[in-house]
């Protein structure tokens, strides 16, 4: 009689516990997964981002253990990360409360990365036994705008219309006439023509490579106004 009473003792425990992860999987469906940013971007070549999962009330049952595996899918590849795992233990109100995570993510960007997206699989377990849901799209990916902003270093030139040469056509204006002795230049001389010419080439604005003005002075006179004269009628003529 005993031998007939444990066999149903356990039988009702594997039945009850093969109806627990069905149930779990079921009640997944109304799970609440946010990702933020989503689109997902990409900065510095990695894709950073996070997940906040909140679970339904009840969901968890005493001794289960709930999954969130998440994977980045592109092309006929993936990239798996890190899982979010609900144990029941760690949540003794959950039968009132919503078990909630907030997780963060991170992964290499490689340009076949560029178009993609962000899937999740729950996985309902209780020792040995467990029991998947079926992926479901969370999230897309990748801007990649900050990767077209490139960090250029290059120098701007313009023409400075600077002419190294010598000048196929030197100008050369007539010369001024100083009284003897004197380094003052004198109102004729500035509004003769020849001053006008001066005048008309610096308003010109000229692309010249070398502007020579040069003062003399005749051997007569005494020699302390000499030795200064021509340097003083260059200057006057300079300004």
């Amino acid at each position: 009689m005993r031998k007939v009473v444990y066999s149903f003792l356990i039988l009702g425990i594997i039945g009850l516990s093969g109806c627990t992860l069905p149930k779990m999987v079921k009640m997944a469906k109304e799970q609440q997964l946010t990702v933020t940013p989503n689109p997902l971007e990409v900065h510095k070549d990695t894709v950073a981002f996070d997940m906040a999962a909140n679970l339904p009330v009840k969901m968890l049952k005493k001794g289960t253990v709930y999954t969130v595996n998440t994977y980045y899918k592109y092309g006929e590849s993936e990239q798996a990360l890190e899982p979010i795992e609900f144990r029941a233990e760690d949540y003794p109100n959950s039968a009132t409360e919503q078990p909630r995570v907030t997780k963060d993510f991170a992964f290499a960007y490689s340009p076949a990365m560029k178009t993609g997206v962000l899937e999740v699989e729950g996985v309902a377990s209780k020792g040995e036994k467990s029991k998947a849901t079926e992926r479901m799209q969370v999230a897309t990916g990748v801007i990649t705008t900050s990767k077209l902003v490139q960090p250029v270093g290059y120098a701007a030139y313009a023409d400075h219309g600077y002419n190294n040469q010598e000048e196929l056509e030197p100008v050369v204006i007539p010369d001024f006439i100083f009284l003897q002795g004197s380094s003052v230049l004198r109102t004729s001389e500035i509004r003769s023509p020849k001053g006008k010419e001066l005048d008309a080439f610096i308003a010109a604005k000229n692309v010249t490579r070398t502007v020579t003005i040069t003062g003399t002075h005749s051997p007569e006179g005494a020699e302390r106004i000499n030795k200064r004269l021509s340097e003083e009628r260059a200057k006057r003529i300079e300004e």
